[in-house]
């Protein structure tokens, strides 16, 4: 391999020194590499921020939805107890009345269907409940 002579006139020239000008494009290469670093940090800290908020704000909208679900379901609830409570009391006018005018066979009759109707009910009930569990 044939030397060269460089024109190189820095006091380090030819002492097994690199030339400036490749230890000026290193250290403008680490400048460079440590920028880009820095910024990548940036990302990831920002990827990590939006993260965390976008987790946030699903945790508070899950509370609202059960929040919501959980005053639906007191509603619903409220509503049954009225409608129950309502069909007791017409049942029981119906059998005063009945009572009153004296056909007690009648009250044995409805309420003999009465009972195959509410149990109709109840194991209608108890198989949605069931299917909806996914036990089917």
């Amino acid at each position: 391999m044939a030397h060269t002579k460089r024109n190189d006139t820095s006091p380090q020239a030819g002492k097994g020194y690199p030339p400036a000008e490749i230890v000026e494009q290193v250290l403008s290469n680490q400048t460079l590499e440590l920028k880009l670093r820095s910024e990548e940090l940036q990302l990831r800290r920002k990827a990590g921020d939006n993260n965390r908020s976008i987790s946030e704000a699903a945790i508070a909208a899950r509370l609202e939805d059960n929040e919501k679900q959980r005053q639906h379901i007191e509603r619903k609830s409220k509503i049954y107890l009225l409608a129950a409570s309502f069909f007791l009391v017409v049942l029981l006018v119906f059998a005063a009345v009945v009572i009153a005018m004296g056909n007690a066979e009648l009250i044995k009759d409805v309420s003999e269907k009465l009972v195959l109707f509410l149990s109709g009910f109840a194991s209608g009930i108890g198989l949605n409940i069931f299917k909806k569990n996914g036990k089917d």
